[in-house]
């Protein structure tokens, strides 16, 4: 366990798992006496979707904090060699859904076996995932990670949605935006990902509303939140299998 800053009066503790349900990146601890105002998760979302200055406000400093966290190489920890495929995969997976994570390569990091024999294991059991708080994945699937993560353990709301958008890159992205803002109970499914093949690109300068330009995986995460924002559900990693009917209704069939 590692101190990594001391917040003061007047100062809020707000994550980005608020609005994508992945477990948290740090734990806080009360060393003075004072007040601590707790708000339910549900009603926090409920202001950012209702109160525009607050939210602005919230999802500002939510980024900063995510930038600053990859700057303190906070998160998971993957372990594995640039030629195995499924490290390659675990990688590109933490990325594409914007996982806080450190990238551990055993044929460059001279410390990296070292800290796998104090898990008890050695380079032949990779691709390994140290997940904060000590649990150890072996080459996990795409959809263990996210289990591990939080990322899409909420239960699907019992509700029938308005639209379901099939794919989240950058134009599934815009589709859920316009329809959840529209008040329609809006549900974005993704097989891997937010943001598609775009979230990979080093720089973007040609979109409309980024005068000076912004990296492919930071238009991604704006993206992402301006969806969340306004009440869209992300179901990721999921699949799409197929439409039925359901009367005069067709709509998707999705399986995890």
């Amino acid at each position: 366990m590692r101190e990594l800053t001391t917040l003061g009066p007047g100062r809020f503790v707000a994550e980005l798992n608020i609005l994508t349900g992945e477990r948290v990146f740090a734990t806080a601890v009360v060393r003075e006496p004072g007040l601590v105002l707790v708000v339910p998760v549900d009603r926090l979302q409920e202001v950012i979707a209702q109160d525009q200055q607050l939210a602005d406000l919230i999802v500002q400093v939510i980024l900063r904090r995510r930038q600053w966290f990859l700057q303190q190489r906070a998160g998971l920890q993957i372990f594995g060699s640039r030629t195995s495929p499924d490290a390659r995969r675990l990688q590109e997976f933490a990325t594409r859904n914007r996982l806080l994570h450190v990238w551990v390569d055993l044929d460059t990091d001279p410390a990296a076996g070292a800290v796998l024999a104090q898990q008890g294991l050695d380079p032949s059991d990779a691709p390994v995932v140290l997940m904060r708080g000590g649990e150890v994945l072996r080459n996990p699937s795409n959809s263990q990670l996210a289990r591990a993560a939080g990322l899409g353990t909420a239960a699907v709301p019992a509700k029938t949605f308005d639209v379901a958008v099939v794919g989240a890159g950058p134009a599934g992205l815009a589709a859920s935006v316009y329809g959840a803002s529209e008040g329609l109970a809006t549900a974005v499914i993704d097989g891997l990902g937010v943001g598609g093949q775009i979230g990979t690109t080093s720089r973007i300068e040609n979109y409309l509303g980024f005068p000076v330009g912004a990296s492919g995986e930071e238009f991604a995460e704006r993206s992402l939140l301006q969806a969340l924002r306004f009440g869209a559900t992300l179901l990721v990693p999921r699949t799409a299998t197929g439409l039925r009917g359901h009367g005069r209704r067709t709509g998707p069939a999705a399986r995890p």
